[in-house]
């Protein structure tokens, strides 16, 4: 029986969960970092399954290693858990520690690749399972998924196009781990292709009417996992010393002669704002802890210094 080692956050890691054990499988335990007493968070639904939960940071602890060993653990897996498994840990597994990465590696390693491809213009995307190694998300491939991003796509939606793409894949893996491990495909990077994203945001956040409109339009909606909050934040316009951030904005379609930067309210209420080839209607806005309407922000201001 294939023995597994658990690191779980966030829905797909509960998906994951859900699909494991209905497998011929021993779970030696489910390590998160998810500390929410909510029902359906990682831990609850690993405790109601009869799973034994651990601490997620015990993969920074090469101390830990030996305890994978003794369990005779064969094969790690990371779904959406924000850990950098030290090298004693990664070695551990008899087969290896793999990880759900929400992109289509090698060209979108890193941190929040969802936000970058909707902001890079991506009309593909794509999920990888790939085996871990000490360089993160440089490791060779074992699975991947390719599908498209739409016109209107979110940092949200997209993130969850990943995750029912890809907990089909960890399961994938799992199964042709049963059968054979050696059938577990292992493909190495194309280095040339890789591009690795850090914590920077774009403009440090600052939203640059300067641009096409469909440029800003995609920065908003690359911020947008809403409800949840966002590595980015929502994208700002500065004024009167404040941070006025962006959450809601669309396209009029209609193609501006004016300077970009200059701000209209208009008798129903909209507030356009003029980017460099069309206007945008800036539909909802946030000001410190709370939500705005645009037209009382704006009422006063005729331009913005872009």
């Amino acid at each position: 029986m294939l023995n597994l080692l658990i690191v779980a956050n966030e829905s797909a890691g509960i998906r994951v969960i859900r699909d494991i054990i209905k497998l011929p499988v021993r779970v030696v335990g489910v390590l998160t970092f998810d500390t929410s007493q909510q029902p359906d968070s990682v831990t609850k639904v690993a405790v109601r399954l009869k799973l034994d939960t651990l601490k997620g940071e015990l993969v920074k602890k090469p101390d830990f290693a030996s305890f994978i060993r003794q369990q005779s653990v064969d094969i790690a897996i990371n779904i959406h858990a924000p850990a950098i498994f030290c090298k004693e840990v990664l070695d551990a597994p008899k087969y290896g520690c793999f990880n759900l990465h929400p992109g289509p590696l090698p060209r979108y390693a890193g941190l929040n690749p969802v936000s970058w491809a909707i902001y890079n213009g991506e009309t593909q995307y794509g999920t990888t399972v790939h085996k871990m190694k000490k360089e993160i998300d440089a490791g060779p491939i074992a699975y991947q998924s390719i599908f498209p991003i739409n016109e209107t796509e979110t940092a949200l939606s997209l993130m969850t196009k990943c995750v029912l793409r890809g907990v089909p894949l960890i399961t994938r893996l799992i199964k042709d781990g049963i059968e054979n491990p050696a059938k577990i495909p292992c493909i190495p990077q194309d280095t040339e292709e890789r591009q690795y994203f850090s914590k920077q945001i774009p403009n440090q956040g600052k939203l640059d009417f300067n641009c096409s409109a469909e440029q800003i339009l995609r920065f908003i909606r690359a911020c947008d996992f809403g409800p949840y909050s966002s590595l980015w934040g929502y994208p700002y316009i500065p004024l009167n010393n404040k941070k006025v951030e962006v959450t809601s904005a669309r396209s009029v379609n209609k193609k501006n002669a004016a300077r970009p930067g200059t701000v209209k309210v208009l008798e129903s209420g909209e507030v356009h704002i003029a980017a460099y080839d069309k206007w945008i209607s800036i539909d909802k806005i946030k000001v410190g802890n709370g939500f705005i309407e645009p037209r009382e922000y704006f009422q006063n201001i005729s331009n913005l210094d872009v």
